[in-house]
């Protein structure tokens, strides 16, 4: 399918969907970007261990230890990734695009091609689940883990659809985690689904 032209993408908008409204951001913005979020995010699982008293070194040590392997492990790299893109995919052919366009997205998917775009997707995997699953859900349970997930997402909240996907997102890795225990299963989960959506929004789809 070829892709569509801007001006026929510019009738399918929506009264507050254009691009126009938010700068256009270089690639060396989404890099210091990605490179600062990165380091907060790092920092913030640090301070949260110390103010609970957690000893780090032996927290992150049971992060990374390898489990045994297990064929629900498998099930659940399959499964999630699988139901989110096939959800968004549906999002993308059938709901009006100013419903879930994010200027964000949009301008990442084309500035970066697909190498570049799996090393952020890598890190940013890395980093969000050991925040999020190893460290809040870990300390204070399943619910606290998905609210802190969906707040940070702040740049969705004039996109109501998007944000009902981060939270059904959420939802699935920390279930993923409760299953398996294993952070590098809601890692690579995370990664696929991400890698996934915007490699179809980089072909509109």
């Amino acid at each position: 399918m070829s892709e569509p032209s801007q001006e026929s993408l510019g009738k399918t908008q929506g009264p507050e969907d254009s691009s126009n409204e938010f700068p256009q951001l270089s690639r060396q913005d989404f890099v210091l970007s990605l490179a600062f979020t990165t380091l907060l995010i790092v920092a913030a699982s640090c301070v949260i261990l110390l103010l609970t008293r957690v000893n780090i070194l032996n927290h992150v040590l049971m992060l990374v230890t390898p489990l045994p392997s297990a064929p629900l492990d498998f099930v659940l790299i399959v499964f999630l990734p699988a139901t989110m893109i096939t959800l968004e995919w549906l999002l993308f052919r059938f709901v009006p695009r100013h419903y879930w366009f994010e200027p964000v997205n949009d301008q990442l998917a084309q500035r970066f091609n697909t190498g570049e775009l799996a090393l952020f997707f890598a890190v940013g995997a890395v980093s969000e689940e050991l925040l999020f699953r190893g460290v809040l859900q870990n300390l204070f349970g399943f619910w606290i883990a998905t609210v802190f997930f969906v707040v940070i997402h702040v740049r969705y909240l004039k996109r109501p659809v998007l944000l009902a996907t981060i939270l059904i997102l959420a939802c699935g890795l920390g279930g993923a985690y409760l299953l398996c225990g294993k952070l590098w299963v809601t890692i690579l989960c995370h990664f696929l689904l991400n890698i996934g959506a915007i490699l179809m929004l980089k072909k509109r789809v």
